[in-house]
């Protein structure tokens, strides 16, 4: 990422989408296993590309900080078409650090669980280790 300017993504009205993705998140290409956050598909139940496509989506929401507060996720995960009691015990499985915010890990274990809940499965009780994203195996042990 660049080290230049003053500007915060959300704080100038009109800037652009382009303008968002790159100040707020760096290589946007980096989820293709380059990064170092991005665990191997091995050590994760949510696929490389499943990994891409819900980063570009997490981005598209604005995140602040690195974080979407359950107003700014909710138009995407509402999408789903599911019942506010499955969006509820979707969001409380993948905010792992129960912080009432998801970061992008958190938000591609809500999006998985979304697509599979849209595909007829159960919203589970609890997250079964490998959905549990690398990044946070510790908050959890």
């Amino acid at each position: 990422a660049a080290g230049g300017g003053g500007g915060a993504a959300g704080a100038a009205g009109s800037a652009g989408p382009a303008d968002d993705l790159l100040s707020a998140a760096g290589n946007p290409f980096e989820a293709f296993g380059q990064a170092k956050h991005v665990a191997p598909a091995s050590q994760w139940s949510i696929s490389i590309s499943d990994q891409a496509k819900y980063r570009n989506i997490f981005l598209s929401c604005n995140p602040a900080e690195g974080l979407l507060s359950g107003d700014a996720a909710k138009g995407v995960l509402m999408k789903s078409k599911l019942g506010f009691d499955a969006l509820a015990k979707i969001w409380n499985l993948a905010d792992i650090d129960q912080d009432g915010y998801l970061d992008e890990d958190e938000f591609a274990v809500a999006m998985h669980l979304c697509h599979a809940c849209m595909a007829g499965d159960s919203v589970p009780d609890a997250l079964e280790p490998e959905l549990v994203p690398p990044s946070k195996r510790q908050s959890r042990a």
